[in-house]
């Protein structure tokens, strides 16, 4: 929790947890000891964070079915005022999201803690959807976010395969019967096409059109490389650029 920025410096908090370590049974003590004294974390550098009051705020919400009204400030910076049925808080690279139900945006809507101002529950509950996954909500919803460019390619690999390599967060996979279509928004061309070369699977690339040029010169830089030559490139592309 203190790695994950869950726990403030303040030394009431601290000062409880010492009272809290002192009462556990020495051997449960002990483990607990071997592991703040040897778990190695690895953050991601760079990412805002949220306040602990919000995320505090936000699974306290999310435990009683509360509804929240709070500031949200968008990617562009634009900034609403949001009353939201909160159905989950998960932490997925680096960041922490909070799915619910948007009613300035009547539907379903993902919220990223650290854009996240002034929440205030509110005296209205809500009931849960029963069946409502809010780690597969993220994935998804990551998958498909709008961003730059839209990158649609054919894997010709099984979905199983493909599975085990794609985060469901970092795209979305169809299977059909030439094998599956993977489909992403991203911000950088030249990042999809190294990553879909890094996969290992033979592709073919459906759109955009300028990903096919950035394979290309991609290519030729690693023919470079190899000692090959520019002038060998154009045969080798024919089965990953379509």
């Amino acid at each position: 929790a203190r790695r994950l920025g869950l726990v403030s410096s303040a030394s009431t908090v601290e000062g409880a947890l010492a009272k809290v370590e002192r009462v556990l049974p020495q051997d449960v003590r002990a483990r607990i000891a071997a592991v703040q004294q040897t778990a190695t974390f690895d953050p991601v550098r760079g990412l805002s964070l949220p306040t602990t009051e919000t995320v505090m705020s936000v699974a306290a919400a999310v435990n009683d079915q509360r509804r929240v009204v709070f500031e949200y400030a968008s990617a562009q910076g634009e900034e609403t005022e949001r009353a939201v049925d909160l159905y989950g808080l998960v932490h997925l690279m680096g960041r922490w999201y909070a799915p619910g139900y948007c009613h300035l945006r009547h539907d379903l809507r993902l919220f990223r803690l650290d854009r996240i101002r002034q929440i205030t529950a509110q005296d209205v509950t809500f009931q849960r959807p029963p069946h409502f996954e809010p780690l597969g909500f993220v994935q998804d919803a990551l998958a498909v976010a709008p961003n730059a460019w839209h990158v649609e390619a054919l894997l010709f690999t099984t979905l199983e395969e493909a599975r085990r390599e794609i985060p469901a967060y970092d795209a979305a996979l169809e299977p059909i019967e030439e094998g599956v279509i993977f489909r992403a928004n991203v911000e950088c061309l030249d990042g999809a096409a190294r990553y879909l070369v890094r996969l290992g699977f033979r592709f073919e690339v459906r759109q955009p059109t300028e990903l096919r040029v950035v394979l290309q010169e991609l290519a030729a830089d690693l023919l470079k490389a190899a000692g090959l030559g520019s002038e060998a490139g154009s045969p080798q592309l024919a089965g990953v650029a379509g």
